[in-house]
């Protein structure tokens, strides 16, 4: 019989270890997981089978089933950076294909596509090519990549909360604003004479 690698069947929270006996770097995709054979820096395999899937963040940890840590880190990877003088319109266009991207001051960055940066380009974006770690923002409801540690969705939970409130209070206003308009309008086919 053939010896299989470690199985790692639980992730262990960016902060919450101290030491890892080895590491992983994985490009953005490959964070995303629930089974997977993976080789560490070190050039070892091991093998990961998580309960559910799960997004790992750079200072996670796999827990090997002999105890021993292997932390997780981001990657070098393919990207696209796209600037230009209507940003927040270039950004509209993502979020509308979900293409998912990091945005900082004055410059968006995504995983490297020829078909999405032809389009950012055609709607007056420069584009420029490079190779770096990619860790997207996070997606309403969901964890940053760059957020460490056990609670991260919850943290975000408020500022949901409070945009279906705000949605909510609008919808009602303005509903309120067309019942009063409608009881001060004459009805249809009423003579005003």
């Amino acid at each position: 019989m053939t010896d299989l690698p470690p199985l790692a069947r639980t992730v262990r929270p960016a902060g919450s270890w101290a030491a890892a006996a080895d590491r992983v770097l994985l490009a953005h995709d490959a964070r995303r997981v629930r089974r997977a054979r993976m080789t560490t820096a070190a050039g070892a395999s091991l093998l990961v089978d998580l309960p559910a899937e799960a997004e790992l963040v750079p200072g996670d940890a796999l827990e090997l089933d002999d105890g021993r840590l292997v932390a997780v880190d981001a990657a070098e990877e393919p990207l696209v950076g796209v600037c230009g003088a209507d940003l927040a319109r270039l950004a509209w266009h993502l979020g509308c294909q979900r293409v998912p991207c990091r945005i900082g001051a004055g410059e968006i960055l995504l995983p490297a596509d020829e078909a999405v940066a032809a389009m950012l380009v055609a709607l007056g974006g420069e584009v420029r090519h490079l190779s770096a770690p990619f860790l997207p923002d996070a997606v309403p409801g969901q964890p940053a990549a760059d957020d460490p540690g056990d609670g991260v969705v919850r943290r975000h939970e408020h500022v949901l909360r409070a945009a279906r409130e705000h949605h909510f209070r609008r919808v009602h206003a303005h509903a309120v604003h067309h019942q009063a308009a409608s009881d001060l309008a004459p009805e249809v086919g009423d003579d005003p004479d």
